[in-house]
């Protein structure tokens, strides 16, 4: 029933929205202010739909994290109903976390404080620390591994 619930929430919105459990993200490449409205259209869209199954959503719950490389782009406050959508430079996602400048370090720092089980598990017997090591930490690194992956030496060092 809640993927028949969760799914409806597509309808009519322009933008790329990903759906994760009971997360949605609203995704739009910003060029212009024409672009903000958009994408803000689509929010109302969205707020609009959960009015419709008497869901409650939180402005304060919603951040929006702005991704780019260039430093010119549209300054744009969006709103919820007329409640300010928080703006954040770095955003929790499932498993992995985005910051804006796309810099996968403290996604790799918090994957790196769960290698440290090891020191931890030192004198545990080598199989049940491996497969401790397999089902705790292999899956973390793999998550997302493709938005994540380090490419700079002293992250790929910490890891391995």
């Amino acid at each position: 029933m809640f993927q028949v619930y969760v799914n409806g929430i597509q309808n009519g919105v322009a933008n790329y929205i990903n759906l994760f459990g009971d997360n949605a993200k609203l995704l739009r490449v910003i060029k212009t202010q024409e672009d903000c409205l958009l994408l803000e259209e689509d929010i109302h869209k969205i707020y609009e739909w959960r009015k419709n199954w008497k869901l409650e959503f939180h402005a304060k719950k919603c951040h929006v994290i702005e991704v780019r490389k260039s430093k010119r782009r549209p300054v744009w406050n969006y709103l919820m109903r007329e409640e300010q959508i928080m703006k954040t430079k770095e955003e929790k996602d499932p498993g992995v976390v985005m910051q804006e400048n796309l810099n996968p370090e403290k996604h790799i720092t918090k994957i790196f404080r769960y290698t440290n089980i090891k020191v931890a598990l030192q004198y545990l017997d080598k199989d049940i620390l491996k497969k401790i090591i397999m089902s705790m930490i292999g899956p973390m690194l793999g998550y997302a591994a493709v938005m994540w992956s380090p490419s700079l030496k002293k992250d790929v060092r910490r890891l391995v």
